[in-house]
């Protein structure tokens, strides 16, 4: 308990989020208000009937029960903002036919090249023959065309669509969009053709929320009709607003192997930054403080402003809160970085309060831990070098920052993403600068001053220049980094018993640290050893694609012929767990080990091969229509079908496949196989 005496909302913090993990980690998703009301009403108690002779065990009981209240006060956080749980989900009227609905365009759409994605809450639905007053959001994609005037925030459209529920991901370490939307309270999405489609009106009703889309899209137009270059208009959209949309997705991937992947998403960096410059210009004109609570003000409206027009993304709403309790503190109370810790906990808990499922966000862990470590390490770190040079000592500045935030997200970037940017320190160093420069320059751009737009371009091509420097895996970035999410909870405990060391230089610490390393790395190289001793073949599933591997001891073949995008979603998350250093892409199409024959069918013309070789596993693919005298004259056991096969032809192959006694596998009902060589 010592320990937390001086960050006790920290303490408080912690069963909060026990509680959650619970409710949501775990689905333990009940409602305990019973529970909640019975522990408050005994913590109460304890608290006043005899607090002057408070003993040990008292004490010892109220914290317990305190720490009680606060798991409870968690799961119900979940269950109440859980829309599963409200009697008005619409969820509980979805059937498998199409069905009509009124919904209201919540964000602004999103342009793909055969559709437009919006968010739709869901206000009516049609159940029997009347509507009924629902609730509950959706993804929902207009196919194109469409008249785009229609798809305007805050409009009330009704539908007529199939409600489908979102899929589980079919391949192993596939990024789980079931998931992400689940934690976002939308569990289904739906196709909108524009013939099924009408506008019945606007939202009459003034909502904070709609005013700031509305601003946040005259912006985005506004860029748009300038001087800007496309990229540059891009680049200060997605600086000003959070919308990255029209990035494409190369230079996304630049900007993430460079490690300023976070310079596109309008988080507490750019907060952060309009919150530094505001308390310098405010500084300049009053050094002594005299109206400081004018000061606190200008600072708050500006910061709430900024959301506003950034259509109050929930990553800036974060920071807008953690800054507003972070300025008070500042003007009024003298704190250190032990208090800044306490007002980072409570703002952390005030957020989660409203929205639980955000424990399991991106976006909110990477932004906190961030700070966290800006605000612990970047004092230690700045302590390694010593300057009296003004510009050396504010570059190092930058860099300590830089390094400190790196240190604290090192556990999520790694399980997340599983790659490290080498050049981070000096990508960050040049790009945030001059992305800074480009976020108040495109202030000018708004106002109608354009003769700033040439600088811009010029800026945005040298940043271009830079991110693509190191957009190499020779000597830019390391990926196909092996992390499990015990592997990122363990590198949270070292990171904190090396920083108790560090700080307390107990010995205890450091032997502790020393012990978990050694126990990390031995567990790891135990699995490595593991997986290299089975060899196997893989079949992944993608929609109207072919892809395999065959993983052996040393060496990976793989062969696919799907797109890059498309092996970086599905496959290259399952290659990452092989750990392995040589991949090859070869054409394979028969494959022989002990017992087992393998062959890829994708032409007709292996009919003769197949007459031949006699493999007892077929792969087929391409819509390739299998001959029943293979099955006749053949020593097959089992028929593999791959997304690249239409519904269709996979309903011909199991039948096929039950006339002949064959085992039939389709990887767009079951997902990914593996079938060991060993």
């Amino acid at each position: 308990m010592h320990f937390f005496k001086t960050i006790p909302f920290v303490r408080i913090l912690i069963p909060f989020l026990v509680g959650i993990y619970l409710g949501t980690g775990f689905g333990l998703n009940i409602n305990t208000f019973i529970g909640l009301v019975l522990t408050g009403v005994l913590l109460l108690l304890l608290f006043f009937l005899d607090s002057k002779s408070s003993t040990k065990i008292r004490k010892q009981t109220f914290v317990i029960l305190g720490d009680v209240f606060l798991i409870l006060s968690a799961l119900y956080c979940c269950y109440v903002f859980n829309i599963k749980n409200s009697d008005l989900f619409f969820g509980k009227y979805v059937n498998i036919e199409k069905q009509i609905s009124i919904g209201e365009l919540l964000d602004l759409p999103v342009e793909k090249e055969k559709f437009y994605k919006a968010k739709l809450k869901i206000k009516y639905f049609k159940a029997g023959a009347k509507f009924e007053a629902v609730n509950g959001e959706i993804h929902a994609y207009f196919k194109k065309p469409i008249n785009k005037s229609i798809l305007k925030t805050g409009n009330i459209i009704v539908f007529k669509s199939k409600f489908n529920s979102v899929d589980e991901p079919l391949n192993p370490g596939e990024f789980n969009y079931h998931d992400f939307l689940a934690n976002k309270n939308i569990y289904y999405q739906c196709f909108i053709d524009s013939a099924e489609s009408k506008l019945l009106g606007k939202n009459q009703n003034f909502s904070l929320v709609n005013f700031g889309l509305q601003i946040k899209e005259k912006i985005i137009r506004a860029f748009k009709n300038s001087d800007l270059s496309t990229e540059a208009s891009n680049l200060c959209i997605a600086l000003l607003t959070g919308y990255d949309d029209d990035i494409n997705p190369e230079t996304i991937n630049a900007f993430a192997h460079s490690g300023t992947l976070h310079v596109l998403s309008v988080s507490g960096l750019h907060t952060g930054i309009l919150y530094a410059v505001l308390v310098f210009i405010l500084g300049v004109f009053d050094k002594n403080k005299k109206f400081k609570f004018l000061q606190l003000l200008i600072i708050i409206f500006s910061l709430w402003f900024f959301a506003l027009i950034t259509g109050f993304s929930p990553p800036v709403l974060r920071a807008v809160i953690m800054l507003n309790l972070l300025v008070i503190g500042r003007f009024y109370f003298n704190y250190g970085s032990q208090n800044a810790i306490n007002i980072l906990a409570v703002s952390a808990f005030l957020i989660l309060l409203f929205n639980p499922f955000l424990l399991f966000d991106a976006g909110f862990l990477l932004s906190y831990t961030a700070i966290l470590g800006i605000i612990y390490f970047e004092p230690y770190v700045s302590n390694w070098i010593s300057t009296e040079n003004y510009f050396l000592k504010k570059i190092w500045q930058l860099t300590s920052v830089s390094i400190a935030a790196q240190i604290s997200t090192l556990p999520i970037v790694l399980y997340m993403f599983h790659q490290f940017p080498l050049w981070f320190v000096f990508s960050n160093l040049l790009v945030i600068p001059l992305c800074t420069i480009i976020m108040f320059m495109g202030f000018l751009v708004l106002m109608k001053l354009s003769f700033v737009a040439p600088l811009i371009n010029i800026i945005t091509k040298f940043i271009y220049f830079l991110i693509h420097l190191t957009d190499n895996p020779q000597w830019g970035y390391i990926e196909y980094i092996d992390f499990t999410k015990k592997d990122a909870l363990i590198l949270c405990f070292a990171i904190l018993l090396l920083t108790l060391f560090l700080k307390r230089k107990s010995y205890t610490f450091g032997f502790g640290f020393l012990a978990l390393l050694i126990f990390w790395q031995f567990g790891s190289l135990l699995e490595v050893i593991n997986k290299k001793t089975t060899e196997s073949i893989n079949i992944y599933h993608l929609n109207k694609k072919s892809a395999f591997d065959i993983k052996g001891k040393t060496n990976l073949f793989y062969d696919s012929n799907c797109s890059y995008n498309d092996y970086n979603f599905h496959i290259k998350p399952n290659h990452t767990s092989y750990n392995y250093s040589q991949k090859y892409f070869f054409n394979v199409d028969f494959v022989k080990a002990n017992n087992l024959s393998f062959f890829h069918y994708k032409n007709k013309s292996h009919n003769n091969l197949i007459y031949f070789l006699k493999p007892n596993i077929l792969l087929i693919s391409n819509e390739t229509i299998l001959d029943t005298l293979i099955l006749k004259n053949s020593n097959l056991k089992t028929i593999i079908a791959d997304g690249s096969n239409s519904y269709k032809q996979i309903k011909n192959l199991k039948q096929m496949a039950n006339k002949f006694g064959v085992s039939f596998y389709s990887t767009k009902e079951k997902g990914f196989l593996s079938i060991e060589l060993n």
